[in-house]
């Protein structure tokens, strides 16, 4: 039983990992095509409208979003990594690591959710000003 228990959380750990670094590819190209658009603006001196002003916010806000959930992410995969280690070490405190297994993931979903309020570009009623 132990064994499957391990398995199932390696299998987890190696999807989050892929998708941990499936994001990262994301956010980095986002970041890249965000700067390429801001020297093409630089070199055309092209004026930027309000539209465009907020496509290159909400690109901003994208690339923060994906961090953010990146970040949960790795948390979770921190949580899996200790667990493993203690079934593999102390089968006896199961329950006992099971429960520290849910608050870890509770708290990461949490600080998840609170990133993507913070990123999503308001502040209550206000906009917020990224340039």
């Amino acid at each position: 039983m132990m064994e499957v228990n391990v398995e199932l959380l390696s299998s987890l750990e190696d999807v989050f990992e892929h998708i941990i670094d499936v994001q990262k590819d994301v956010e980095k190209r986002s970041k890249d095509s965000f700067l390429k658009i801001n020297e093409l603006l630089k070199e055309r001196e092209i004026g930027l409208d309000d539209r465009f002003v907020e496509a290159l916010q909400n690109q901003d806000i994208l690339s923060q979003q994906i961090n953010a959930t990146s970040e949960a992410m790795e948390g979770i995969v921190k949580s899996l990594r200790t667990y493993k280690k203690s079934l593999k070490e102390d089968s006896g405190n199961i329950s006992e690591n099971i429960t520290k297994l849910e608050q870890n993931l509770k708290r990461s979903l949490q600080e998840a959710k609170d990133k993507k309020s913070a990123f999503s570009g308001h502040s209550g009623e206000e906009e917020v000003e990224f340039f």
